[in-house]
């Protein structure tokens, strides 16, 4: 049995359709929503989302953050940035994460700041493992 994926950004609709399953790193861990699952909203934090179907994985993203809503009708994902898997380089990120922690906190926001890191540490972690 199926379950209706949708993944929106700002910009587009990214993917829409029927799926086996995707796994979602959600606020407090990563978990999977299939057919039935129960329903849900949570936030997101940065991580991999990975669309599974035909008993594959399908698509695999880096999501920044965002919300994810589970219903009996389906699942919607809106995600603030997205960025195929394939497309993530490491080095650049090694690179903005070292800037990163040389800024001054004073000039820019500490909130702004460590969700960057967040989203640069959690890019470093994805790529070292695929």
């Amino acid at each position: 049995m199926k379950i209706y994926f949708e993944l929106i950004t700002p910009e587009k609709i990214y993917f829409q359709g029927k799926i086996d399953m995707v796994v979602i790193s959600g606020e407090e861990g990563d978990f999977g929503v299939m057919a039935c699952h129960a329903p849900i909203i949570t936030t997101l934090r940065p991580g991999l989302l990975e669309i599974h179907d035909d008993n594959s994985i399908s698509s695999q993203l880096f999501i920044e953050s965002g919300f994810v809503k589970v219903t009996d009708e389906g699942c919607i994902v809106l995600a603030e940035n997205i960025t195929e898997l394939s497309a993530l380089n490491i080095d650049k990120c090694k690179e903005e994460l070292s800037n990163i922690r040389n800024i001054d906190s004073k000039e820019e926001s500490l909130y702004i700041i460590n969700k960057r890191i967040k989203v640069l540490q959690a890019m470093i972690d994805i790529s070292s493992h695929s």
